[in-house]
């Protein structure tokens, strides 16, 4: 039987010679390591394609020596269904990210050169969960049991910053801010995410909406926001006291920072009665 340098094995093969190296360590492949440079028989040919069709399948490497080590045909057939299950939901993952890309390039080319970028609509219901003031991180158990969860289905999961503002004759005041995440409570439903008591249902209502594109980031969000803020006064929208801001795209643009969001206020039922909308 012949054997073969780990360059021409290989080429023949239509592999790196790393990926050899690394199945050799894993002792799936094996060198006859007396002659200088070692050489590699033929018959490992038919494990490095197999290694192949197995790593393709979605198989890990600690996976893939087991089976080659020790495996019975009942365990197998259980890690098999493991990855397709893991493969499935990888394939979701990748479809609800390419919608996200293709979200964000539509808003970005309906709000680009709006004058007026603002909206009334229907926000449905939402859940938020609360992760940051600002400073520090919230001190809850519940919040870490949910977020890895969340964490895995960017960027239909956001970040957001919920805002309570208190009535004023000069004008809104800031009264209250936290940070967080926001998502619709459809997709966390459909896709299993983690609900408890530490994330907050935002029932589904109607918001004015303002679009924030390519502002700059500031920390007093009163600033931030100061655009939309102006635009709610202008058309006479009572601030109820919350305000939600979705975070779709955060950059450094030549030294500033600046972001692309949505500034929704929740409106009241007896505004939008007052106001016909």
């Amino acid at each position: 039987m012949k054997k073969y340098k780990i360059g021409e094995f290989s080429k023949y093969l239509g592999v790196t010679a790393d990926f050899v190296k690394y199945y050799e360590q894993l002792n799936v492949v094996s060198a006859e390591k007396t002659t200088v440079p070692k050489r590699y028989a033929f018959h490992n040919a038919g494990r490095v394609i197999e290694c192949l069709r197995l790593k393709s399948c979605g198989f890990h490497s600690r996976e893939i020596r087991q089976i080659f080590a020790s495996v019975s045909s009942d365990e197998l057939m259980t890690m098999m269904q493991e990855n397709a299950d893991q493969l499935k939901k990888e394939m979701m993952q990748k479809q609800v990210s390419y919608q996200g890309h293709q979200a964000l390039a539509a808003w970005a080319a309906r709000t680009k050169d709006n004058p007026a970028p603002y909206e009334y609509l229907e926000l449905p219901a939402h859940y938020f969960l609360h992760h940051t003031d600002y400073d520090n991180f919230v001190e809850d158990p519940a919040v870490y049991q949910a977020l890895p969860s969340w964490m895995e289905w960017m960027p239909a999961v956001k970040s957001a910053r919920r805002l309570r503002f208190a009535h004023d004759p000069a004008g809104p005041v800031l009264h209250d801010k936290q940070w967080g995440f926001i998502v619709e409570k459809s997709f966390a439903e459909q896709y299993g995410l983690t609900i408890n008591e530490a994330c907050l249902m935002v029932p589904a209502q109607r918001v004015f909406c303002y679009r924030l594109y390519n502002t700059p980031t500031h920390p007093d969000p009163a600033l931030a926001l100061q655009d939309a803020l102006r635009a709610a006064n202008e058309n006479n929208v009572n601030i109820t006291g919350e305000v939600i801001q979705d975070i779709l795209l955060r950059y450094n643009d030549h030294g500033v920072n600046r972001c692309w969001s949505n500034v929704y206020f929740l409106l009241s039922q007896s505004i939008l009665a007052n106001k016909g909308i």
